[in-house]
């Protein structure tokens, strides 16, 4: 079973991406995933950008499991700002899978990376999902000493060992 999704360069259609919380729609061809581009603090922001169809990892008749690779480029843009220096960059971001539909949750802003509800370690039930997190803020669950680091989180924020 192969898995093709139309996400590169000029080959996607708008209707085919989901924008969620602060994340605003491609300007220059980049998706800004927070409110760097039209707020002037980016505290307590949080944005997700998904497929807005459900994508079939399994086929229940012949048992046949999908197998996919992906390949992206992002930057991580850190501000320039004076006025308030603690407030230049983010937690972060995660490329995830999850069950569809999928929704941003609720108060999931800063380490949470949109993934999870704040307070909540740990998802469950549909809510479960996989990703590849690029922190750049060293939270208290973050492994001492990480500082910016790449993890893989499963249904938690706290990265796999």
């Amino acid at each position: 079973m192969t898995i093709g999704l139309p996400v590169r360069e000029a080959s996607y259609r708008l209707e085919d991406l989901r924008f969620e919380g602060n994340a605003s729609e491609p300007s220059n061809k980049l998706v800004d995933l927070t409110c760097n581009e039209f707020a002037e603090t980016i505290h307590k922001c949080k944005g997700r950008m998904s497929y807005a169809h459900a994508v079939k990892f399994y086929d229940a008749t012949t048992g046949e499991v999908a197998s996919f690779s992906t390949r992206f480029t992002f930057a991580i843009a850190i501000r320039s700002d004076s006025s308030n220096p603690t407030d230049t960059k983010g937690d972060g971001l995660a490329f995830f899978l999850a069950a569809y539909p999928s929704t941003i949750p609720s108060n999931s802003d800063g380490g949470n990376l949109g993934l999870l509800v704040t307070k909540h370690p740990k998802a469950y039930g549909t809510n479960r999902f996989i990703a590849v997190e690029f922190d750049t803020y060293n939270n208290t669950w973050d492994p001492s000493k990480t500082y910016d680091h790449m993890g893989v989180d499963i249904s938690a924020i706290e990265s796999a060992e």
